[in-house]
């Protein structure tokens, strides 16, 4: 489940506008993977979701019905509704009336791509820096980077080339940000993320130094952007 403001991006601010034109919310949630969804819409102590249904093709929408377990038992087909290909559910919530904002159901990241980041080709190591920046956010983040010795050189470089391929922003105090397009990249690559462990295992405490894989890359890095 990823946060982010509905205008962060056009096209996504497109697809909560058609499911829901009287929203002027900016709280959004992508609940990426979601083959099926409970659809029952009622209201249960000051609680309410309501579900639209959105094919990607031409933005029609559908809305499900009220569908009380008790009072519209005759409903049918909303417990265990499958988003088919090229649909995606908008939920809007209500809870204990608060309004929660819109949750964006798709059964694939790759439906939301409209940015072109899915012919984005990542490095091993620019894939790992991206996942530690899209990840949850906690203070141990910079811990996991210091305890696998990746050097702080390096770290800097790569987010400077994933700034340059627009997944990640960075403001003039050094503070990084990801993107929507960040987020469907790793969506899309995160059967093949093997977090960072592979690297941290190439480290040699005795010698203090890098080999294999590790070692080449550094190398490589080195030698094209002049470290030392």
């Amino acid at each position: 489940m990823y946060y982010l403001n509905i205008n962060d991006d056009d096209f996504i601010k497109t697809v909560c506008k058609t499911a829901f034109p009287n929203y002027n919310g900016r709280k959004l949630k992508i609940n990426y993977n979601c083959k099926q969804i409970n659809l029952r819409s009622y209201w249960d102590g000051g609680s309410k979701s309501t579900y639209v249904i959105l094919r990607l093709d031409d933005n029609k929408t559908l809305q499900a019905p009220v569908s009380h377990p008790f009072f519209n038992k005759s409903i049918t087909g909303v417990d265990n509704f499958v988003i088919p290909e090229n649909y995606v559910v908008v939920q809007h919530s209500i809870f204990c009336g608060k309004d929660m904002g819109l949750t964006i159901h798709t059964p694939s990241a790759a439906q939301l791509l409209n940015d072109g980041s899915d012919n984005i080709e990542l490095t091993r190591v620019q894939k790992m820096v991206l996942c530690w920046i899209v990840g949850l956010k906690s203070a141990y983040r910079k811990q996991e980077r210091i305890n696998s010795h990746f050097p702080e050189k390096l770290y800097n470089i790569i987010c400077k080339e994933l700034e340059s391929m627009e997944l990640i922003k960075i403001n003039k105090n050094g503070a990084v940000q990801n993107t929507l397009k960040a987020r469907n990249l790793i969506q899309l690559g995160s059967q093949n993320n093997d977090g960072y462990a592979w690297w941290s295992q190439m480290y040699d405490w005795k010698t203090r130094s890098f080999s294999g894989e590790a070692k080449t890359i550094l190398e490589s890095y080195k030698t094209k952007y002049n470290l030392k």
